[in-house]
């Protein structure tokens, strides 16, 4: 570990860390996953409830960004931009694989919903707390949500992307966004209780 960090370190220009990386240098392979590990886990976690879900899809996300490193174009974004892109198609991709497995409960009004809290100060919720309830949402409308709200897809993108039609993704926002204001108006009623 040493070693990695007199040689690459998180402030090493990109470029030379692709090169080596492309190079197959081992040691300037794991400097870019764990310089780009957290955004990539952030990303995947926004899309899976799962732990061990995510950190699957991240490390076949970087597998996949080793594998086209040499074709990553400097010119049409950071390296960071063009990971994010990986790892949100690794996700759908999971999702979509995972689809013919039977469908999760319902939600109800379960202890993650009451985990929900407000920052008293400034009125807004916290994020960690809103990530809670929206990893409760079934995993396409989940997905639907992130895409759209998120990640600012279009309706046609989506259904391209997760192989349902467009008003199939209409239903899937109108429904995590109904679903969401329920849980959270049940957020409210235990803040004011």
């Amino acid at each position: 570990m040493r070693y990695l960090a007199k040689r690459w370190s998180a402030h090493t220009e990109d470029g030379a860390l692709i090169k080596a990386c492309i190079r197959q240098d081992r040691v300037a392979q794991e400097c870019f996953y764990q310089k780009y590990f957290p955004d990539a886990y952030r990303t995947c976690n926004r899309y899976l409830s799962q732990h061990a879900d995510v950190m699957s899809v991240v490390n076949t996300g970087f597998l996949k960004v080793f594998q086209h490193l040499d074709q990553y174009d400097g010119s049409l974004g950071t390296p960071g931009a063009w990971i994010h892109r990986i790892m949100v198609h690794a996700s759908i991709d999971h999702i979509r694989r995972d689809s013919r497995r039977p469908a999760e409960a319902p939600l109800g009004e379960g202890e993650e919903s009451r985990m929900v809290v407000e920052n008293q100060a400034s009125g807004q919720m916290d994020a960690e707390a809103l990530l809670r309830v929206v990893k409760q949402l079934p995993a396409t409308t989940r997905a639907v949500f992130n895409m759209s709200v998120m990640e600012g897809y279009s309706h046609a993108e989506i259904a391209g992307a997760l192989g349902v039609t467009e008003s199939t993704s209409r239903w899937h926002l109108a429904e995590a966004k109904q679903r969401l204001r329920r849980m959270l108006g049940n957020k409210a009623k235990l803040v004011s209780a």
